[in-house]
């Protein structure tokens, strides 16, 4: 296909399509994203846009570029041929793994994180706790001694912490929750298109034998004969 061929395809494009090709193309690292997170955007773009009609050694080429030294460096680590010495279906492959156990690791650590400030808040107000019950106590009047004007203030402080961290809590299991549930449709939109493109190109088989049959049966069968008739 020439040039110019080319150029007539992309002006018959609609304009939402030529949009997500160009978003696509210029496909760019956010600041401090890891590479996981930049598969993830980038596959949200082509799963936007699945008649983008660029050939995947260019979409390959596209997010390689677009990521910053340090994290080339792992992809040239994690596929030593290189991105796009490899087919296009096993790379995304790897890269859905990778983005997989990255993801299981920083729920992990983010869990631990949640942990550790639940404990630390559990034995302040358990300490608070034990406080208030020796202030129930009947302590005779040369014993007592005034109480500081903030306790209370800091009772209600981490309470209110502590409420807080849950809800935080819960908040990440939501998320995850929903991570998965996208991580499982993306997964299945991508089985149900290679299932069809051979699907796709076994229809054209046919359709094109048909053709050549149905050609074949419209040509003279005897050239021989016919030119005998004609003398």
């Amino acid at each position: 296909m020439s040039v110019n061929s080319n150029y007539e395809q992309m002006d018959h494009l609609p304009l939402e399509v030529m949009r997500f090709r160009d978003n696509i193309l210029t496909f760019k690292h956010l600041k401090g994203e890891q590479t996981h997170e930049s598969w993830l955007r980038f596959k949200a773009l082509l799963l936007q846009c699945p008649t983008h009609e660029i050939p995947e050694l260019v979409l390959l080429e596209c997010f390689y570029r677009s990521l910053i030294s340090g994290n080339k460096e792992l992809i040239d680590q994690l596929i030593a041929s290189g991105l796009v010495r490899q087919l296009y279906v096993v790379i995304t492959q790897l890269l859905d793994h990778m983005t997989e156990a990255n993801q299981e690791v920083e729920r992990d650590f983010h869990f631990a994180n949640l942990l550790t400030q639940l404990d630390e808040l559990t034995k302040k107000f358990m300490k608070f706790e034990v406080q208030g019950k020796k202030k129930d106590q009947y302590i005779p009047p040369l014993k007592r001694r005034k109480p500081k004007n903030n306790e209370d203030g800091q009772v209600e402080a981490v309470e209110a912490m502590l409420t807080l961290l849950l809800n935080k809590v819960n908040e990440q299991d939501r998320v995850l929750e929903e991570l998965r549930g996208n991580v499982a449709m993306i997964n299945q939109m991508i089985t149900s298109h290679s299932m069809i493109i051979p699907l796709q190109d076994s229809q054209i088989k046919q359709l094109l034998s048909c053709l050549y049959i149905q050609s074949k049966k419209d040509l003279p069968s005897d050239t021989k004969v016919n030119l005998k008739n004609r003398v």
